[in-house]
């Protein structure tokens, strides 16, 4: 597994050195909570761009016994990327088809095929268990181009210098991008979702879903 590192978040200079995750607990997890279903496919353009449904949400935990209260997760990010099905190519960029200098072939001009939030911050809350976590909510990913993908997700702690080290990866399963014609509507909204709206966390929560799920927008 290919670790990736990240240099120093600007303001973090004058922080002390921290130990990473590793150092501190014996190591950490990620493990994806709530799986993306579908997705509506946004083009080449941001007017009429739909998120991933259900929003994924990723879980942090520890190696280790954690007071989950007390740890500082100010620093604590994770990053989503758009790979293949199979999980053997990152499918970040594709080709923008209205390029110019696209017919002759000269120029290729490429653009991001996961558009949106792609990086998300930590948030210390209750799950319908009633159990205290550190999670990681992305509710505004979008992708271009219609298929079959995964997201992998990396966990970084920037408060480590002078570089960061993803301490911990995982990929979500897998998951389809629907043209506008064939999308057959967002997903419910899950427990899991509302439970986290309820704590104050910006995840669209529909109020009129029907009991199939579906719906025309």
């Amino acid at each position: 597994m290919t670790h990736t590192a990240f240099e120093m978040h600007p303001g973090t200079e004058s922080l002390p050195a921290m130990p990473s995750l590793t150092q501190l607990f014996g190591g950490c997890t990620l493990t994806v909570v709530q799986q993306p279903l579908r997705a509506r496919m946004c083009g080449f353009g941001d007017k009429d761009r739909r998120p991933c449904t259900p929003p994924p949400i990723v879980r942090l935990s520890f190696n280790s016994a954690v007071n989950i209260e007390e740890l500082d997760t100010s620093f604590f990010i994770v990053i989503a990327d758009l790979w293949s099905p199979d999980t053997t190519t990152e499918l970040n960029l594709v080709v923008h088809p209205s390029a110019p200098g696209g017919d002759n072939g000269s120029t290729t001009s490429c653009t991001r095929n996961l558009v949106g939030s792609l990086v998300a911050s930590a948030s210390k809350l209750y799950d319908i268990d009633g159990k205290l976590g550190v999670f990681f909510v992305f509710q505004d990913l979008s992708v271009r181009t219609e298929g079959q993908f995964r997201l992998k997700f990396s966990f970084a702690n920037l408060a480590c210098s002078p570089v960061s080290q993803v301490e911990s990866e995982v990929f979500s399963e897998p998951f389809t991008v629907f043209s506008a014609k064939r999308f057959p509507g967002m997903i419910e909204s899950t427990p899991l979702s509302r439970c986290f709206a309820k704590q104050g966390v910006k995840i669209p929560v529909r109020k009129d879903a029907n009991r199939g799920g579906r719906s025309d927008d």
